[in-house]
């Protein structure tokens, strides 16, 4: 019944009534949805994302020091080797230094032609501070040359090989690629406080080598090269450019003994050693230089 009119309302209008009532509440929602949506996405915005923890950067450290003298520091080539590796060149005043570096176990090694260092090398070991005062001293290196020399083979030749070796005995490597037709040879490639120990052989027309002579040693040091059991008929002589003076040193090894001579004239009288009754020789000290080493000799003749 309608309140207003007093008139009776019967079912279908009811029904109809109920319809758009249901209607009208349904659009509500829906608008009220979308305004609320409208205002929800105008009035907060933003990236909602995860964030990941990072490590902070490493530290990292230098080594450096000093070639000296710098005047044979300078110029330098400095390796390091290790946990990194890398080179530097010393500067004029054989400062060298690496950097960026990270905690861990090094090695300097500094080197230069015709130069030896003191140390040859140096460990490091970085952890939390930079190491300096990683030093080393120059020294010129004195090169040395011995020269061979021996009397000529009395069959026909066509010129002789020579041959080094570091073993008593050998083996022996050739030095010389062609043969040397006269009778010396200079080994430009002895380095100071090696032994070495020489042959040589002939070579005809054909190509074909003799057998080795006699075995020579020579020992060489700063002062002087000595050489022993030298056989008459070959290698005869070997001489070196030492660090102060220049000593030539003549071994005949003949049943009688060994005659040593020192050249420049002046600087020592020769030396006639004999065998003693054990088969060895003394070898005396003669104005401060004593020949490299004792040998056994034949005895002598009758």
């Amino acid at each position: 019944m309608d309140v207003n009119s007093g008139r009776k309302i019967n079912r279908p209008e009811l029904d109809t009534i109920s319809h758009f009532f249901n209607l009208g509440k349904t659009l509500a929602l829906v608008l009220f949805g979308m305004l609320l949506a409208v205002g929800l996405a105008g009035g907060c915005s933003g990236t909602v994302g995860s964030t990941q923890g990072t490590n902070p950067p490493q530290q990292t450290h230098s080594i450096s020091g000093t070639l000296t003298p710098a005047a044979d520091g300078s110029g330098a080539t400095v390796t390091l080797s290790g946990a990194s590796t890398g080179t530097q060149t010393a500067d004029s005043s054989g400062n060298y230094t690496f950097t960026g570096l990270a905690p861990g176990n090094y090695a300097i090694t500094p080197s230069k032609a015709g130069f030896a260092f003191n140390p040859t090398s140096q460990s490091v070991t970085l952890s939390n501070a930079d190491v300096t005062a990683v030093n080393f001293t120059a020294a010129a290196q004195q090169a040395h040359t011995a020269t061979l020399s021996w009397v000529a083979s009395i069959s026909v030749v066509t010129g002789y090989y020579v041959y080094r070796g570091t073993v008593d005995g050998g083996p022996y490597i050739l030095l010389n690629s062609s043969p040397v037709t006269g009778l010396t040879y200079t080994d430009t490639t002895v380095q100071t406080g090696q032994t070495y120990y020489y042959v040589t052989t002939s070579v005809d027309s054909n190509g074909n080598q003799r057998s080795f002579s006699n075995q020579v040693q020579a020992l060489i040091r700063e002062r002087a090269l000595a050489a022993f059991g030298v056989d008459c008929s070959h290698l005869v002589k070997v001489s070196v450019a030492g660090l102060n003076c220049r000593i030539f040193i003549l071994g005949l090894s003949d049943g009688r003994g060994i005659q040593l001579f020192v050249w420049p004239p002046g600087i020592l009288r020769p030396i006639h050693i004999v065998p003693g009754n054990n088969g060895s020789t003394g070898l005396p000290r003669q104005n401060g230089i004593v020949p490299a080493r004792r040998r056994s000799l034949e005895e002598p003749a009758a």
